[in-house]
């Protein structure tokens, strides 16, 4: 197991559970305790989580790889508005790409009355949503199917997301860092937006306040890579003045 996979697979369990030994870390991954701490600081160091003696706890400012059914039902009236928002940003006959995420599900409905509408994901929820639609065309990625997202990844999707061109990206991140970017927990599901975003003319990020300031594993593209900010109410004035000095609409759904 490489490094990366065992402190994404430390992650995960942190986000479960709060904590984790040494001792534990050990039997999961059959390395030596020796290397289990260098990866526990190697979190430390990259602010994912708190070292304690023997051991390391979740941090809360870090964003945890939810299923999907738990991210259902967090901030939906947040997301709904964000969905809302960012729906009014497609016309007629254009191709739009859709992230993974509860949020760009979300956008489906208001998309009913445009026509002839190509969808580009790598989402199962988002293309079963598509598919039920007469003015709307899915295409969908293929791969591995992760189980706590139903997101397609690997090296497959990545190799077909680039014989393609999308107007318009709708994307969603886990966090958002002045200095470190849009962030994910999965490496596997980094290296699908970034293959999206190297084929959309334009870039919204569709992103709850609570996201702000978090952190996660991957840092999988620069603020900059992002046209529109779409948000709520909540998030901190300052931190939106910021972003917009950077060159970055900032819309605030409501």
């Amino acid at each position: 197991m490489f490094v990366e996979e065992r402190l994404e697979q430390f992650l995960n369990l942190l986000g479960a559970h709060g904590s984790m030994t040494v001792e534990h870390a050990v039997e999961l991954t059959g390395v030596s305790a020796d290397t289990v701490r260098r990866d526990f600081n190697r979190l430390a160091e990259r602010g994912l989580v708190v070292r304690t003696h023997g051991g390391i706890v979740h941090r809360d400012t870090v964003a945890p790889d939810s299923p999907i059914r738990e991210r259902r039902v967090q901030n939906a009236g947040q997301k709904a508005l964000i969905a809302r928002a960012a729906a009014s940003m497609v016309v007629d006959h254009e191709t739009i790409a859709l992230d993974a995420g509860t949020t760009t599900v979300g956008m489906i409905e208001h998309l009913a009355q445009l026509q002839n509408l190509t969808v580009i994901t790598y989402s199962l929820d988002l293309a079963g949503e598509v598919a039920r639609r007469a003015n709307m065309t899915a295409v969908i990625l293929g791969g591995m199917i992760r189980e706590s997202t139903l997101s397609v990844v690997g090296p497959e999707a990545v190799a077909m997301v680039k014989s393609f061109h999308a107007n318009t990206l709708f994307l969603a991140a886990n966090g958002l860092s002045e200095e470190h970017g849009l962030l994910t927990p999965n490496r596997m599901e980094a290296e699908v937006k970034r293959a999206l975003i190297d084929i959309a003319d334009r870039v919204v990020l569709l992103l709850d306040s609570s996201k702000i300031g978090r952190r996660a594993l991957v840092s999988f593209a620069p603020i900059e890579a992002v046209s529109t900010l779409v948000t709520d109410a909540g998030a901190d004035k300052e931190f939106c003045e910021r972003i917009r000095a950077r060159g970055i609409d900032v819309v605030i759904a409501d």
